[in-house]
């Protein structure tokens, strides 16, 4: 719905991306290999309900009909400003592109709460929408670590 937005407002400036236009900047997008992205994710797990940002790399193998990533993101849990002690996860992973758009992945790493590290792993799926040499990609993920905390979260990620 944005991205409509977004090409009606183009449009009324005059410029106008044909249908060709757009499958070129999608084979572009998948074709480059190397992205990186933003994180905008809520995650709300044992009581809490944190704003989760992050950035991350990852590296696309496009095939045919569907591809193959490797990926390594940092994301801080909690309030951007607050000065307080932050809670932060690192890890690297993996994902599977059954069909183009669609995202099933897995990362494993460690999450520090409190100043106390722990093993994490998340699972999770998610939906890519391309615009122009962008795109946007709704998913919901799953965690777990090794102190029996468990936590869910949903968002967005923007690629480039």
């Amino acid at each position: 719905m944005l991205m409509a937005l977004f090409a009606l407002i183009l449009q009324q400036f005059g410029i106008q991306a044909t249908e060709e236009d757009f499958r070129r900047y999608e084979q572009q997008f998948r074709e480059r290999g190397h992205h990186i992205a933003a994180d905008f994710h809520s995650t709300r797990g044992q009581g809490d309900k944190l704003f989760t940002p992050g950035l991350a790399y990852e590296y696309l193998v496009d095939r045919e009909h569907h591809g193959y990533s490797f990926e390594v993101q940092g994301q801080m849990l909690g309030e951007l400003l607050d000065r307080n002690d932050k809670d932060w996860f690192v890890g690297a992973g993996m994902g599977y592109y059954p069909i183009r758009p669609v995202k099933v992945f897995a990362t494993l790493g460690s999450q520090w709460f409190d100043g106390e590290a722990a093993p994490a792993a998340r699972v999770g799926v998610g939906y890519r929408f391309p615009f122009f040499n962008i795109a946007v990609m709704p998913n919901v993920y799953y965690q777990g670590d090794a102190e029996n905390r468990h936590s869910w979260a949903i968002g967005a990620r923007l690629q480039y």
